[in-house]
């Protein structure tokens, strides 16, 4: 709407960024680009792509260079006269290192360092839709109030539902219908085209997942030794995608 309109002018107005990063299109350049009409101008990002995240993880593991350690991580501290994190593992073992990632969402605050971090979870529900090979397809990622992105091995997948609190991750079919209405409410054209190649848009023939987000709307700083625990809360400020 005009709103988000606004909102896009404004972030380009205000981000002098290169075009081949993002550039703003009218209604007909943003169709011609996701190959599908659209009703309204946005943003291209045309180096944007995107990926199946487990097979990423399972690239990344088996890079030279890369030592893969299963565990269940129990908490974890910061030696500040050696300048290094301490993992400490359920099964007793310690790992050290001088940079830790911590990627446990909205239970982040059960280490000791980051107990006092403001998280909330949120959970999102994906929806994945069975397409056949000769279906139509899109050429690019679409987001509005929800996203769709291209049929992979035969997967429309699109989403996602946002549940502030909500910490069930069972799939829910009136999600998927909250997916389905958004997705046909953005892509109408696209929608119509898919139900005319035989695909099924409905949310009790559909499959997919839920998982919980973390998000937070303040800054927190664990201490001077511990500025990278600061940086940390700061990429998660505002975060809800």
């Amino acid at each position: 709407g005009a709103k988000e309109t606004t909102r896009q002018q404004r972030f380009l107005a205000h981000h002098a960024l290169p075009e081949r990063v993002v550039h703003g299109v009218d209604a007909a350049t943003a169709s011609q680009a996701a190959g599908t009409p659209l009703d309204a101008p946005g943003l291209d990002y045309p180096q944007a792509g995107w990926v199946r995240p487990d097979r990423l993880c399972r690239q990344l593991a088996a890079s030279p260079g890369i030592t893969l350690r299963r565990g269940e991580a129990h908490d974890l501290d910061f030696d500040a006269d050696a300048d290094a994190w301490r993992i400490a593992l359920t099964d007793g073992s310690t790992l050290t290192a001088d940079h830790v990632v911590v990627a446990t969402a909205h239970e982040t605050p059960r280490f000791t360092p980051l107990a006092g971090l403001p998280l909330k979870p949120i959970r999102g529900q994906l929806t994945h839709v069975p397409v056949p090979a000769d279906a139509p397809s899109l050429a690019r990622v679409v987001c509005a109030g929800g996203y769709v992105a291209p049929a992979m091995e035969g997967v429309l997948s699109l989403g996602a539902t946002f549940a502030p609190g909500d910490t069930d991750t069972a799939v829910r079919t009136t999600d998927h219908a909250r997916n389905l209405d958004e997705f046909t409410a953005t892509l109408p054209a696209f929608a119509e085209a898919l139900r005319a190649a035989g695909v099924t848009l409905d949310p009790a023939a559909c499959e997919g997942r839920a998982s919980l987000r973390a998000a937070s709307h303040a800054l927190y700083e664990a201490g001077a030794e511990e500025v990278r625990v600061w940086a940390l809360a700061r990429t998660l400020e505002g975060s809800h995608r």
